[in-house]
């Protein structure tokens, strides 16, 4: 509403001033523009005409100097005594003061005696600031040159100018190019006679550049052109400065000017080219009077059309600031007016904000703070003061930061202050405020700027809201995720749904799964398969029932690795005592159980090799008291058989025969018992070697060859071939090879088809090693599950005859061997002994 009125306001004034100053103005302006144009022309003019004058002065002074200089040397006595008489004497001093004469002057690129036939007699060249005498090999002949000819032609005391052309050298332009001009006079001896002439090269670049600089404020506009209307000097950096090679020239550019330049000597005209004043100078003059066969040159002083307007528009610029500076002083005059005027509104409307914005900070449930720039308190409302405990008159007008705030946040606050009052305002921050009592009170504060009349910023306004048992219960939630999220136990949070919602560190290093994996999915990806689902309703009615469940599971890791786990899952509930998450704690007991078991695993073994002591014992005593017994019946049977043999030939019956033979089979089976009751009660040293397990194989087939053709058995073996070497005891892996190629004979007993034995060798990588595996498999009746885990049990044994010995003993031996074994169902029907052997040697 303020802009608006001030804008109602001052435009009525500011035209009614602005429309007579401004015509006035541009009466003026218009008077003072005409008036200055006239003036520069005439100057434009005056100007052209003197930077004319003194160029034909500068270039008419440097060329009388060039003249004069070669008008000397054409009469020293040095070179009038060549002329009388060329000896090498008269020619060495002549050659000396030509030198001398071209150090001093410094200015010609050659000087050059020619004799009347064209010869070049001396020619001194300058070059780099040096004087250098030509050797007489180099010297050239001239005659054929027209120049030569045109200087030789002229009267005495006169000179011949040549046009700006580069230099020629041994009949080829002299490179780089050096464009000269060139001077000469013809010399007469002292009968009158030509003799020859003498030449000066001048660079163009020395003689002609000297001719602006004295040019007055034209120096980028002055020409000069010879008589044909080429450029010898242009300030155009693109104008062809000689005669060669070009196709333009000032005759070519301005040929409208040039027609009227070149028929007169001097002057001033203007065209649609631009404006033109030129005046003409004889190089060579005085020596020779002007005239159409004299060389001349003409120096014009071009104002190009285009900048005449630039002076027009410039002019013209010059009468518009003129007039915008008086127009802008209009503007500023009622602009400041406004402007008091409207301050003196702004800062009542100012105020009676203020008073309505402060009586609403009174009404609302919120601190209330204004600060000015330097930090004093210039309004507190009530709320504020209950809460800190501090009257009116105790906070208005006081440093709000060093009174109130707390020690330790005082330089921040100080820093948002100022950085408020630099326009960087800090929205939102958090103080500590100090109480009348001592205690400290948490404020969480919105900051807005206040601003004065002139809009600029004066101080800092806060609303906030006392968080400070807000602050106590986050820290104290802070505290508790902190625990949670450190805790050495996996922690598990999902809804009533069962659906996770947050796992902590432990639980990625116990499953596998991270959190980002875990969190939106069921704890049932971490299933087995081995928690029956009757366990899982009891799980759930318990936690539904707000109680807290017990127990363990045996799950899977994200690598399909099983471990064992406790887990304990409580309910937890809102302030009005509904369930809304679970809380599971787990606890891997993966090793604790492992140990358990080994505990009791190695328990087992104790007592079983306690036993087995005992046993072994016990067998040894037993199998020492009847071995001699045994010994003596067998011998007995056997003298009484051969006696009677001879004797009763003819009376002994079949039948005795059979009970002889009944008693002696007795005989040896009770001994084939001892000898296995003191084989497993004192097992020998292993005597090693490195052993072919095929030929060991095929060793122990042989050996049990009666056996298997009483059986009617058929034995195929199946060798990998190049199996590595086993370091073993061949006496007793032979003995646990035979002993289960027996129990293959009789697994096959009592079956309708044909027995049948395989043994197989390959071999295996197991657990980073490589080792040597043997299968035996018959085609019997197989073996029963639970039987598989106690034959090798010593005195278990499923036979109507035997002691239960012969697989304990064969395990024994492996285990010297640091061996397996293995026993299990064939899929194609009867058993399958598995055999590993390790291949290097055991410790």
């Amino acid at each position: 509403m303020s802009n608006a009125l001030y804008s109602r306001d001052i435009l009525k004034q500011y035209f009614q001033i602005l429309v007579p100053l401004l015509g006035l103005l541009l009466l003026i302006a218009t008077t003072h523009y005409y008036t200055h144009e006239e003036l520069t022309d005439t100057d434009h003019k005056a100007d052209a005409v003197l930077s004319v004058d003194l160029a034909r002065e500068t270039i008419t002074a440097e060329l009388n100097n060039v003249v004069s200089d070669l008008i000397f040397l054409s009469n020293i006595n040095e070179l009038r005594a060549v002329l009388a008489n060329p000896s090498s004497p008269y020619l060495k001093n002549l050659e000396r003061e030509l030198l001398i004469f071209s150090r001093i002057k410094k200015r010609y690129d050659q000087i050059r005696y020619i004799a009347q036939d064209g010869q070049e007699i001396v020619r001194i060249n300058y070059h780099n600031g040096e004087a250098v005498k030509v050797a007489k090999t180099t010297l050239m002949n001239k005659a054929n040159d027209d120049f030569f000819k045109q200087a030789l032609a002229i009267k005495p005391e006169q000179i011949h100018l040549s046009s700006l052309d580069r230099n020629v050298k041994q009949e080829a332009i002299e490179t780089p190019h050096k464009p000269v001009i060139r001077f000469a006079t013809p010399l007469i001896n002292a009968q009158g006679q030509k003799r020859g002439i003498l030449v000066f090269n001048i660079l163009g670049n020395s003689l002609l550049p000297n001719f602006t600089p004295q040019a007055t404020t034209n120096t980028d506009r002055i020409h000069l052109l010879n008589q044909e209307g080429y450029w010898l000097r242009s300030p155009y950096s693109d104008a062809p400065g000689l005669k060669f090679d070009r196709k333009r020239s000032f005759a070519i550019s301005y040929p409208l000017a040039w027609q009227q330049i070149s028929a007169n000597l001097s002057g001033s005209f203007e065209n649609s080219a631009g404006l033109f004043s030129y005046s003409t100078i004889y190089p060579v003059w005085p020596t020779a009077k002007p005239s159409k066969e004299i060389q001349s040159w003409k120096i014009v002083s071009l104002a190009p059309m285009a900048l005449i307007k630039e002076y027009t528009i410039s002019s013209l610029f010059f009468n518009n600031i003129l007039f915008g500076a008086f127009a802008l002083l209009i503007i500023i005059w009622s602009f400041v007016t406004a402007k008091i005027r409207v301050s003196h509104k702004k800062i009542k409307a100012q105020n009676e904000y203020e008073q309505r914005f402060r009586k609403t900070l009174e009404s609302i449930q919120l601190a209330a703070i204004s600060l000015d720039d330097k930090g004093k308190v210039q309004f507190c409302n009530n709320y504020l003061l209950k809460k800190i405990g501090f009257k009116h008159e105790d906070v208005i007008n006081k440093e709000w930061i060093d009174n109130f705030i707390e020690e330790a946040e005082k330089e921040k606050m100080k820093e948002i202050l100022a950085n408020a009052m630099a326009g960087s305002l800090c929205s939102i921050h958090e103080t500590k405020i100090k109480t009348r009592g001592g205690d400290t009170r948490l404020f969480s504060w919105n900051n807005t700027l206040s601003y004065d009349a002139n809009d600029r910023v004066c101080g800092l306004t806060c609303i906030g809201e006392d968080i400070t048992e807000q602050h106590h219960r986050e820290e104290q939630l802070r505290i508790l995720s902190r625990a949670v999220e450190q805790s050495p136990a996996p922690v598990i949070l999902t809804n009533t749904d069962g659906v996770i919602e947050y796992v902590n560190s432990k639980f990625t290093e116990l499953t596998g799964y991270t959190a980002a994996e875990a969190i939106g999915n069921n704890p049932s990806i971490l299933k087995s398969g081995e928690t029956n689902s009757e366990e899982y309703r009891d799980l759930w009615e318990t936690i539904d029932s707000g109680k807290e469940w017990h127990g363990l599971f045996h799950n899977r890791r994200k690598n399909g690795e099983l471990y064992w786990e406790y887990t304990t899952i409580s309910p937890i509930r809102n302030p009005d005592g509904e369930i809304t998450h679970f809380l599971a704690i787990k606890e891997d007991i993966t090793e604790k159980r492992r140990l358990e078991n080994e505990v009791k695993q190695r328990n087992r073994e104790l007592a079983q090799a306690q036993a087995l002591a005992v046993v072994g014992r016990m067998s040894s005593m037993i199998a020492h008291d009847l071995r001699n017994p045994l010994s003596s019946i067998k011998m007995g049977l056997q003298i009484f058989g051969k006696r009677v043999d001879k004797q009763h030939e003819q009376s002994w019956n079949e039948e005795a025969k059979e009970l002889r033979q009944i008693a002696l089979e007795q005989v040896r089976y009770m001994e084939n018992i001892l000898a296995d009751l003191l084989q497993f009660s004192r097992p020998d040293a292993l005597n090693s070697e490195w052993l072919s397990i095929n030929k060991l194989l095929d060793l122990t087939v042989s050996t049990t060859e009666k056996n298997i053709k009483e059986h009617k058995a058929k034995v195929t073996t199946d060798y990998q071939a190049k199996l590595p070497m086993v370091y073993g005891d061949a006496t007793k892996l032979r003995q646990v090879f035979s002993n289960l190629i027996l129990n293959a004979l009789q697994a096959t007993e009592n079956i309708e088809r044909k027995p049948e034995i395989r043994i197989k060798t390959s071999m295996e990588l197991l657990n980073s090693k490589m080792k040597v595996k043997v299968e035996f498999s018959d085609n019997g009746l197989g073996l029963d599950s639970e039987q598989a885990d106690i034959l090798f049990e010593p005195f278990y044994t499923t036979k109507a005859k035997g002691t239960g010995l012969g697989l304990a003993i064969v395990k024994r031996i492996l285990d010297q061997h640091y061996g397996e074994i293995s026993l299990a169902s064939s899929p194609n029907g009867g058993a399958c002994v598995v055999v590993i052997l390790p291949t290097g040697p055991f410790h």
